[in-house]
């Protein structure tokens, strides 16, 4: 999701006028899979119409924005159209308070996309702006998938087909990732693909349920499951309430189980809440046994323990690495009372075998990634090493050269680097990349770019990698191996 201030200014002569107000519109995207044929994009755009210019046209007054979509990969296009869009009409200026939206949906083969739309504002003075977004497209031809989770701000039985009907009801898109209080139930679509395939006798199900993000503990009263019968396409509509949940941040998770309760898929979308008139009802350890005798006490010497408190940094929340930023100026036993609680707040039946499970993780990051007086969960492959697990793969790029383009771009020599690729990665979409990079050769590995959600992204990473050897957009090897994920 990207939320969109276009700044408009307007000029007169050399004489600075009145600020115009700033369009403001918020993007993001789904994808979707057709078995058999071609997957699909759906971007969604909402525009806060109070920003744009209205004009009087036929006695009212209209609001016109010229459009432009482009979906390249590396210096390639794969997708361009150009288009007007009108906001509707109102009678008078003072009614632009309203949102409205635009929806487009068009056809991309697996891969990864650079989606880039130019937004101009016909009636205002201002440049043309840019929203730019990455696109991920993952869909086997015949294996099981399930596409992305969309949000729905409204759903009605359909009168005339138009681009937001499905299965005969027109669905509009919430494109927010937050919900506030004024909406009390969460209504959510996705699809699942080729299921047919892998279960061809029984029935499957889909387990939703909501869970905490920092911690991953499912909420209790959110759990619900739903029967299907196997086939190609399984759409599902679904409303959750949410009226009693309390403020904070949330994933909604999808996963799809056959008749012995074995995982075929999962997806993760994740929200923050926010409803202050709700009690936010923390979690209460009181009933937890902190005896003087656990895994945490057991640790007395202070350097370790706030080594081992600094190392949950990479997995805690924004409370907690509060109490990390200042754990150099707390007691001993407040270090211990805060590592134990941190683990019993993710499993308060056995906080220790959980606490012995990231030991192992942070003691191998040590090793593996330290550098200089540098801790290995402060190096940033650590970081991500603690956070997500170990990856799936991982392409060892140290004097890679390569020689794709080598009639006019010559031999391309890159830094050395490292690519690191998830399966599945929670919250977000399958096959995310990591790259890393060593720019100054010292064996300290800084990330560039990922298209994992909220990670660094820089659309010209390949460029910077390739020391500057290769043109803007100009795709070389390691862009290819980022692409293919091997």
């Amino acid at each position: 999701m990207k939320r969109v201030f276009l700044l408009i200014v307007s000029f007169l002569a050399t004489v600075v006028m009145a600020q115009k107000p700033q369009v403001s519109a918020l993007f993001t995207h789904s994808t979707f899979n057709v078995p058999d044929d071609t997957p699909y994009v759906e971007t969604y755009l909402w525009f806060d119409a109070w920003s744009l210019e209205f004009v009087k046209t036929d006695g009212k007054y209209q609001a016109t924005l010229e459009m432009e979509l482009v979906a390249r990969k590396g210096d390639s296009i794969y997708y361009a159209k150009k288009y007007s869009l009108k906001s509707p009409a109102i009678e008078k200026l003072s009614d632009s308070q309203f949102q409205f939206l635009d929806m487009q949906r068009f056809p991309l083969e697996n891969g990864i996309y650079a989606i880039e739309l130019v937004v101009n504002d016909k009636n205002s003075v201002s440049q043309p702006q840019t929203i730019t977004d990455t696109v991920y497209i993952a869909y086997p031809q015949t294996s099981p998938s399930i596409s992305s989770i969309q949000l729905m701000s409204e759903i009605k039985s359909t009168k005339t087909e138009n681009i937001l009907s499905r299965g005969g009801y027109d669905m509009v898109p919430y494109t927010n990732s937050f919900v506030p209080e004024t909406i009390k139930q969460l209504s959510y679509y996705f699809e699942i693909y080729n299921i047919n395939n892998e279960e061809k006798k029984g029935v499957i199900a889909t387990h939703k349920y909501l869970e905490t993000l920092e911690t991953g503990r499912k909420i209790n009263g959110y759990d619900y499951y739903t029967r299907h019968t196997p086939d190609t396409i399984i759409p599902e509509l679904g409303t959750i309430d949410i009226s009693k949940l309390p403020s904070g941040n949330y994933n909604l998770v999808v996963e799809v189980v056959n008749k012995n309760n074995d995982l075929l898929l999962f997806r993760k979308f994740p929200f923050q809440r926010s409803n202050p008139t709700v009690d936010a009802q923390r979690d209460n350890y009181s009933s937890i046994e902190y005896s003087d005798n656990n895994f945490a006490t057991r640790i007395t010497d202070s350097n370790k323990i706030t080594y081992y408190v600094n190392g949950l940094w990479p997995i805690a929340n924004s409370e907690e690495r509060n109490f990390i930023y200042n754990c150099s100026k707390l007691s001993l036993e407040e270090k211990q009372h805060f590592l134990f609680m941190f683990w019993a707040k993710r499993s308060d039946l056995d906080p220790e075998s959980e606490w012995q499970k990231y030991l192992q993780q942070l003691q191998f990051v040590e090793e593996k990634f330290a550098y200089g007086k540098t801790p290995g969960y402060n190096t940033d492959r650590g970081r991500v090493y603690l956070q997500y697990g170990p990856p799936n793969y991982i392409i060892d790029g140290r004097h890679k050269v390569s020689v794709r383009n080598h009639q006019t771009q010559g031999q391309v020599f890159y830094y050395p680097y490292e690519m690191w690729r998830y399966d599945i990665l929670p919250a977000d979409e399958p096959k995310r990349m990591f790259v890393f990079f060593d720019e100054f050769q010292s064996g300290d590995y800084k990330l560039l770019h990922s298209n994992a959600r909220g990670e660094v992204q820089d659309m010209l990473w390949e460029r910077r990698l390739s020391r500057n050897i290769l043109d803007e957009y100009v795709q070389g090897e390691a862009g290819m191996q980022f692409e293919r994920g091997y």
